[in-house]
Formats: structure tokens, C-alpha cells, sequence
């Protein structure tokens, strides 16, 4: 017959374990991560802006460069959108 030592070390090895913490280093890769993957969208987008606009795509290249400034405001791709913006749509 097993002891209650036995039943309980028993019991621990078959209960599911706590997900263990990420290390520093980890949260930092998935932190940059977070950062780059909208930054490489947006500079698809403006990729894809700039196609528009070497074709004479006007309405499609504004819609986009607009569509930049409003989903990635802080990127370095939108800043480029607001100045294609400036120059296809001078006040």
C-alpha cells in the first residue's frame, strides 16, 4: 500500500504545470517583434502607394497614403505618406 508521501508526489507529477515566466531576453525579442512586423506593413503599404502613384493611380495612391497616416501614425512610413499626401494634395 503506498504511503501518503507516494499519493501526493504522485498527484504533483500528474497535475499540469504553471506555464514557466519568459526570460528577459525573450520578452525583449517579442517586444520588437510587436514594434517591426507594423512597421514592415506599413512600408509595404507605401510600397504599394508609390506603384499607384508611378502609374497615375491618383485616387487608389490617395486612398492609400491616407489609409498609412491613420493606421500607422507613428511610423516612419507614415511620415512619408503625409509628405506624398502634401505633394499630391497641396492646399
Amino acid at each position: 500500500m503506498p504511503t501518503n508521501a507516494q499519493i501526493a508526489t504522485r498527484k504533483l507529477k500528474t497535475q499540469p504545470q504553471p506555464p514557466q515566466a519568459a526570460a528577459p531576453e525573450d520578452l525583449q525579442q517579442i517586444l520588437d517583434r510587436a514594434i517591426e512586423v507594423p512597421e514592415k506593413l506599413a512600408e509595404s503599404q507605401l510600397d504599394l502607394a508609390r506603384l499607384f502613384l508611378k502609374n497615375n493611380k491618383l485616387a487608389a495612391a490617395e486612398r492609400r497614403l491616407r489609409e498609412i497616416v491613420e493606421q500607422f501614425a507613428s511610423s516612419e512610413a507614415a511620415s512619408e505618406a503625409r509628405q506624398l499626401l502634401k505633394n499630391l494634395c497641396p492646399p
